[in-house]
């Protein structure tokens, strides 16, 4: 088995890709609400609310959003290049790298950062729930 990555850059649906990443960003704004788990997010990271108000919401919005795009976009690639076509498949693989690739990558850094464990499970429920929404959005679209 070959995965050709350009061949499945040609045929990525671009609409799924805008989709799942409105989905994404939509799951972060309400994840990370003071209400739900935003308030426990400041206390573990060590920022009060004040300190968000001086931050460059331009700047990390900015950032978040071409990185939520590029997540995105390479999701779509590989369920292109997998062939996954059902929506089992489609969070299954999105699922899949989620759990083996970025919580794994995340919890070393919060090891190494020795950063508050509760970071990483408020951070890594919310990578892992956008995920499986983006695979989800692309599983419809398939």
């Amino acid at each position: 088995m070959s995965l050709d990555l350009i061949e499945a850059f040609d045929r990525i649906d671009w609409l799924s890709v805008i989709v799942a990443t409105v989905v994404a960003i939509a799951i972060g704004s309400v994840w990370y609400h003071e209400k739900v788990m935003g308030a426990d997010w400041m206390k573990a990271v060590g920022l009060k609310k004040k300190d968000l108000e001086k931050a460059d919401m331009k700047q990390s919005m900015g950032g978040m959003t071409i990185g939520t795009l590029l997540q995105a976009a390479g999701l779509g690639i590989l369920i292109e290049a997998t062939g996954a076509t059902d929506i089992g498949d489609t969070v299954a693989l999105a699922g899949f790298i989620a759990i083996f690739f970025v919580l794994t990558t995340m919890s070393t850094n919060i090891l190494f950062e020795q950063r508050d464990h509760k970071v990483f499970f408020i951070n890594a429920g919310h990578v892992l729930f956008t995920f499986i929404a983006m695979g989800l959005v692309y599983g419809l679209y398939a």
